[in-house]
């Protein structure tokens, strides 16, 4: 998946883990992703996650809205999972925003 500058629809997708296993995430709570623009810039968030398959496979995701995707260069990610056996953050992540033509 690429994400250019001011995609609307795009699907951002993440497998939440606990360690090397699936989190099944279809019990949680909450279920959001912070996202934090190029060059330590400002942190957009929480989005609430939807879980497409019901989550018992651990996978979230987040459709972009208008003005979300609004920098290229590399952004960072972090989801947040409340459970009834607590609270979960993941990792942070990666991906690259690509510029246009037009």
């Amino acid at each position: 998946m690429s994400i250019h500058l001011a995609d609307v629809g795009t699907v951002f997708q993440v497998t939440c883990l606990d360690g090397p296993d699936i989190l099944d995430v279809s019990g949680a709570s909450v279920r959001q992703v912070y996202f934090q623009k190029p060059n330590n810039g400002d942190v957009i968030g929480p989005s609430t996650l939807a879980v497409p398959n019901g989550g018992d496979d651990g996978i979230v995701t987040y459709t972009f809205e208008s003005g979300d995707i609004d920098e290229t260069g590399e952004w960072t990610y972090q989801v947040y999972i409340t459970l009834a056996s607590g609270i979960r953050h993941s990792d942070w992540g990666k991906f690259t925003v690509y510029p246009n033509l037009a």
